[in-house]
């Protein structure tokens, strides 16, 4: 840990779907803190079951969903981790890549955290079932794939402490996306 150039900080949320409620809002208003964060790495739905459903036939398959990465802007410094851990772990991933930020770290960026420079960097999944109990139920979740998710973010952290992020752009985006839009904010802040 002393040779470690970055120190790490877990945030575990409880404001799931209302982004900006919660710990997390009370973590992004904290400036001092927050100006000492470089990266936020999203670790959230990442190991559920492929669902099936083909002519009437449906079915949870033995393999893990594939993920979407994502990094603030397309960093290709962040990106290319991202898509090294994968492969290293058998990751499947989708040859598409976000450059918003995803899940549960929305409420640390715009509108929610206004002043944010956040980068934001991970990988995520959607499935027919998202947000319901059906994961436990329907026995949806995929221990190998938890075990090479978890692997893979381990992996993304040990080469974050090797590279140089300092110099990385802060988070900025071309345009405006849903999570910045009027819209947005109507929705899930407190108006």
């Amino acid at each position: 840990i002393s040779e470690r150039e970055y120190t790490m900080l877990f945030h575990f949320s409880g404001d799931h779907e209302v982004p900006g409620a919660g710990g997390t809002r009370i973590l992004a208003k904290d400036e001092a803190l927050m100006n000492k964060i470089a990266i936020a790495y999203q670790i959230e739905h990442i190991f559920s079951k492929q669902y099936i459903s083909e002519a009437g036939v449906t079915g949870f398959s033995n393999v893990q969903n594939a993920m979407t990465a994502f990094a603030s802007g397309k960093q290709e410094t962040i990106l290319n981790l991202l898509k090294e851990a994968a492969n290293t772990y058998g990751i499947p991933l989708m040859d598409n890549l976000c450059a918003d930020p995803m899940g549960d770290i929305q409420g640390l960026y715009k509108p929610f955290a206004a002043n944010n420079k956040l980068l934001s960097a991970g990988y995520i999944e959607g499935t027919v079932f998202y947000h319901s109990t059906a994961d436990v139920d329907l026995d949806m979740l995929c221990e190998e794939g938890f075990a090479r998710a978890l692997r893979s973010y381990q992996h993304i952290l040990e080469k974050t402490q090797k590279i140089d992020i300092k110099h990385l752009n802060p988070a900025q985006f071309d345009e405006e996306h849903l999570f910045t839009s009027l819209y947005f904010a109507c929705l899930y802040s407190e108006f």
